[in-house]
C-alpha cells in the first residue's frame, strides 16, 4: 500500500516506509488517501526534512581507484540480444524490468513509480549478504530545458539529476541499513548521454540513475571465455578467503599477497599480484586511450580450391565488439562489388565460415569481407582473389598456415562503423613450445622466435581482460587484469629553451658575416618554445595540437606563425646516418605534420577541421580531380548515414592553402622564329 498525502492542484508527497521520495513545500489543506497505484505526482522542492546524512561526492574522472564490482543502470527498456562479447566487463549493466513495468523517470520528475520499488527491493535483498558494501549513485537527465513550472523547484538539470540520485540512494540506505559513509551520490545533468536526445526513446534512456557497487566476495564470478582447464594466476589469494569473509580493518600485502591480517578479495591486491606475474612471464599489457586504428582482413583456405570441394574463410579484426554480424561476399572477376553477389557466406562469432556449394565455372572469383554493426552501418575489405580448378591433382591444397597469413593486416576499403574507445596491446616472449596464446578469448599466432604481439580496440569504461598461455591439453596459466579506459584523457609534452650569450670579436665581424645579432658586441638571447598535446574533448572529439617556434631571437618567437619552412620535412633525418635506424622493430609516425610553426586538428569519427599539412582526395567528379599534399586549413564533414553501397550520403570538404607550385600549360604559335617566352618564369625543375 502506498500512502499518498495529496494537496489541491494535484501536488503531492509520496511516503514509503517513512521515507520522503517526492519533495514539496509545507502543505496546507492537506488530506490523506490510500491508493494501490501511484497517482499523478508533481516533483517539487521541499522545505520538509530529508535524509541529510547521505553525502554528495563527485568521483574524480581520472584517478587510480578500486573499480566498482558492479554497475546497475536503473531504467527499463526492451532487452536487446547482445553481440557475443570479446571483452569481459567487470562492471555489469542490468535492465531491471521489461516493457510492462517501466522504471524510467518522467521528464522533469525525480520520484519513483510503477513496480520499481519491487525491483529495487530484489536488488537490496541480493546485496544484503555482501561484506563491506559501499554504494554510489549518479543521476542523469535528458537535454531538455526545464519548463517554467519545474524551474520553481529545480534550478537546472544538474539539481534535478542530483535529486534523482538522492531519492534512490535514500531507499537503498534504509533498505540495507547502511552507515552514513557507505552511501554517496552525485548528479551529472545531461553531460553523459547514452542515447540520442533527438528522439523520445533516446531521452527516456538518458533519464536514469547509475548505481556503483563495491563489496568483498569469495570468488570472481566472471565466467572464462575459453572452457578449458586453466590455473588462474593469483587465484591462491582468492581461494584462501575465509568463509565468513571477515575484515578486521588491518591488512598488509606485498605484491598483492597478504602477509599480515585476514585474507580477502581486494581489487588492488589482485591487480598488483597480476602485474608481478605478468612481468615474471615476460608479458606486457599496454593500453592507449588516444589511438584507435581499426583493422579488417579476410583469408581463404585453400587459395586454389577444387570446384567439387569447399573453401574455408577466416576473418581477422581488432574491433570485433562493434560487430553484429559478418559475411563474405563473392563475385565474378570483373563484376562490380556493388552488384548482386554470386554467393554470400555468413561467418560465425569466431569470424569463420565455409563455402561448400560452389556452383560457378569461372577459373577465379573475387571475395570481400563485410561486417555490420547494430545500426546497419557496414565496413568492407578490398577484393581478394580465389582460384578454382577442376583437376584435383593440379595445384597445392596443403596450405595449412594460410589462415594466419592475414593476421594483423589491414585491407579496409569502406569504413562506416563509428568506433570510440582505446587500443589494448599485449606483447610476450619466451612462450614454451606446444603452447597457444589466447587474448580476449581469441587465438594469437606465436612466431618462430617464441614471441607474439596483438592489439584490440575496446570501448570506454571498465573491463576485465584476459591473457592465457595454454598447452595442447588446455593446461597452463591465465591472467586477468582490470583496466579502465577514461573518457577524458590527455598526453602533453612541452619544452622551453633559452640561450643567452655574448661574442667578443676584433675587427668588423658584423660586416664580414652580415650578422649583427651575434656579432654586435652586445649580449644576445635566443629561445625556442615547443609542445605537443593529444586528448579527448567532450568524450567525442579528439584534439591534436603542436607548436614549434624553432630557435629564433626572442622578439621573433611568436611572429609569422603561418610562415612555411620546407626544411621541417627533413628534421627527422640524422645528420650522420641520413635516416633513422633503431636496431629493432620500432617505427616513427608524424602525428602533427606541418611546414609551419603550428598544427591543430579537431576530429571525431566522421569529420575534422585542421591547420597543417594535409592531403586532398577529391575523385569521381565531373569538373575536377584534386589529389595532392598542401599546407593550410582544411575542413571536412561527412554524414553518418550511407547509401546501400557504403558511400556517404553527404560529404563536404573545403580547404584554403598556398600550393607553392602549380601546373601550367602554354601554347606557342608557329611563327618560324627560334625564341619562345614563357608567361611564368619561376619554373621548378624536376
Amino acid at each position: 500500500m502506498i500512502k499518498l498525502i495529496k494537496q489541491q492542484k494535484a501536488q503531492a508527497l509520496l511516503l514509503i516506509g517513512g521515507l520522503l521520495y517526492v519533495q514539496m513545500p509545507p502543505l496546507s489543506a492537506q488530506s490523506e488517501i490510500d491508493c494501490d497505484t501511484v497517482c499523478e505526482i508533481e516533483a517539487i522542492r521541499s522545505a520538509l526534512p530529508i535524509d541529510s546524512s547521505i553525502q554528495k561526492v563527485e568521483l574524480p574522472e581520472n584517478s587510480e581507484r578500486h573499480l566498482p564490482d558492479e554497475t546497475l543502470t536503473l531504467w527499463a527498456l526492451p532487452t536487446q540480444k547482445p553481440v557475443p562479447p570479446v571483452v569481459r566487463e567487470h562492471s555489469v549493466t542490468s535492465n531491471l524490468a521489461g516493457e510492462d513495468s517501466p522504471i524510467t523517470f518522467r521528464s522533469g520528475k525525480a520520484f519513483i513509480e510503477g513496480t520499481a520499488l519491487d525491483q529495487f527491493q530484489s536488488i537490496a535483498d541480493r546485496l544484503k549478504i555482501k561484506k563491506n558494501l559501499r554504494l554510489h549513485f549518479i543521476g542523469h537527465t535528458d537535454s531538455q530545458r526545464l519548463s517554467a513550472y519545474t524551474r520553481q523547484f529545480y534550478a537546472d538539470n544538474q539539481e534535478l539529476s542530483e535529486a534523482r540520485a538522492r531519492v534512490v540512494a535514500q531507499f537503498f540506505k534504509s533498505a540495507l541499513n547502511l552507515p552514513d559513509d557507505a552511501v554517496t551520490y552525485q548528479g551529472k545533468a545531461d553531460r553523459v548521454p547514452i542515447a540520442s536526445n533527438d528522439t523520445k526513446e533516446g531521452m527516456a534512456k538518458n533519464r536514469r540513475v547509475e548505481m556503483k557497487i563495491w563489496y568483498e566476495e569469495e570468488i570472481i564470478t566472471t565466467p572464462p571465455p575459453i572452457q578449458l582447464h586453466k590455473a588462474r594466476i593469483c587465484e591462491g589469494g582468492i581461494n584462501a578467503v575465509n568463509q565468513n569473509n571477515e575484515f578486521d580493518g588491518f591488512r598488509i600485502s606485498i605484491d598483492g599477497k597478504t602477509v599480515n591480517g585476514k585474507v580477502s578479495k581486494q581489487n588492488a591486491d589482485l591487480q598488483r599480484c597480476t602485474d608481478v606475474a605478468l612481468d615474471k612471464a615476460k608479458i606486457q599489457l599496454q593500453y592507449n586511450n588516444l589511438t584507435t586504428q581499426p583493422r579488417l582482413n579476410i583469408t581463404a583456405l585453400p587459395k586454389t580450391a577444387d570446384i567439387d570441394g569447399h573453401v574455408q574463410f577466416q576473418g581477422f579484426t581488432n574491433y570485433r565488439s562493434w560487430f553484429q554480424k559478418a559475411e563474405v561476399r563473392l563475385f565474378e572477376i570483373g563484376q562490380s562489388p556493388q552488384a548482386t553477389p554470386l554467393a554470400i557466406v555468413p561467418l560465425d562469432s569466431d569470424m569463420s565460415g565455409t563455402w561448400a556449394d560452389i556452383t560457378t565455372t569461372s577459373a577465379k572469383i573475387a571475395y570481400r569481407l563485410r561486417v555490420y554493426d547494430n545500426n546497419g552501418h557496414f565496413d568492407e575489405t578490398k577484393s581478394h582473389t580465389l582460384w578454382l580448378k577442376n583437376d584435383k591433382d593440379n595445384g597445392d591444397t596443403q596450405e595449412t598456415d594460410v589462415l594466419f597469413d592475414g593476421y594483423d593486416k589491414n585491407h579496409l576499403a569502406i569504413r562506416n562503423i563509428p568506433v570510440q574507445g582505446g587500443t589494448l596491446t599485449v606483447y610476450g616472449e619466451n612462450i614454451p613450445d606446444d603452447h597457444q596464446v589466447f587474448f580476449l578469448g581469441m587465438p594469437v599466432p606465436v612466431a618462430d622466435d617464441q614471441k607474439f604481439v596483438t592489439e584490440h580496440i575496446i570501448g570506454n569504461g571498465g573491463h576485465t581482460v584476459e591473457v592465457a598461455v595454454l598447452d595442447e591439453t588446455g593446461n597452463g596459466d591465465i591472467y586477468w587484469r582490470d583496466l579502465k579506459f577514461e573518457e577524458d584523457d590527455w598526453f602533453i609534452v612541452a619544452l622551453a629553451d633559452l640561450t643567452v650569450g655574448e661574442n667578443k670579436t676584433t675587427g668588423p665581424a658584423n660586416l664580414v658575416t652580415g650578422n649583427t645579432h651575434y656579432y654586435g658586441d652586445e649580449p644576445y638571447a635566443d629561445g625556442r618554445i615547443a609542445f605537443y598535446a593529444k586528448g579527448k574533448i567532450s568524450k567525442k572529439y579528439q584534439l591534436t595540437a603542436s607548436v614549434d617556434t624553432r630557435e629564433k631571437e626572442l622578439d621573433q618567437l611568436l611572429k609569422n606563425f603561418d610562415e612555411k619552412s620546407p626544411e621541417t620535412l627533413l628534421r627527422k633525418l640524422d645528420e650522420e646516418q641520413y635516416y633513422s635506424v633503431y636496431g629493432d622493430d620500432s617505427t616513427t609516425y608524424e602525428d602533427a605534420p606541418t611546414q609551419g610553426k603550428a598544427y591543430l586538428k579537431i576530429e571525431d569519427e566522421q569529420s575534422h577541421i585542421m591547420w597543417g599539412n594535409f592531403k586532398t582526395h577529391i575523385h569521381e567528379n565531373e569538373l575536377a580531380r584534386i589529389d595532392r599534399g598542401l599546407y593550410g586549413a582544411q575542413a571536412q564533414w561527412q554524414s553518418l548515414s550511407s547509401t546501400e553501397y557504403g558511400e556517404r550520403k553527404t560529404a563536404i570538404q573545403a580547404f584554403a592553402a598556398d600550393p607553392g607550385t602549380l601546373a601550367a600549360r602554354e601554347e606557342f604559335r608557329g611563327t618560324g622564329g627560334s625564341l619562345y617566352y614563357l608567361q611564368h618564369q619561376n619554373i621548378t625543375q624536376g
